[in-house]
């Protein structure tokens, strides 16, 4: 399981090289520079749970697959992967993978309600 932003950011690296994809290509997707794409790639910068599911989406893989949980890369993002990755949290995880994984779980929990999440910022 990948519980660093390192191994999060290489996990991304590799599949944006495998698509054939540019920093430039996945930082315009994420309306970001491509320097603070960059940063989240090498692991200088923590990747936000809305990031995270963007960066998911435009790779076209999983969620829990960029956090080191699944091994099949080749299916889009589905808020059951977030669920379960939530309730599967050991206590032992680093404190960063927690809050992310929290943030997912109650980004999903709030569009499961219905509520208006457009404005949000996890």
């Amino acid at each position: 399981m990948a519980t660093s932003q390192k191994e999060i950011g290489e996990l991304i690296r590799a599949r944006r090289e495998q698509l054939n994809l540019s920093q430039q290509d996945v930082s315009n997707g994420l309306e970001m520079s491509r320097g603070n794409y960059s940063r989240l790639e090498s692991g200088q910068t923590a990747v936000s749970a809305a990031d995270l599911t963007e960066i998911a989406a435009i790779l076209e893989i999983r969620a829990c697959y960029l956090l080191g949980e699944d091994t099949d890369d080749h299916a889009c993002t589905h808020n059951d992967d977030i669920v379960r990755l939530y309730r599967g949290i050991r206590a032992d995880m680093q404190p960063a993978a927690r809050a992310m994984m929290q943030s997912l779980y109650d980004q999903f929990r709030r569009e499961e309600s219905g509520e208006d999440t457009s404005g949000l910022c996890p």
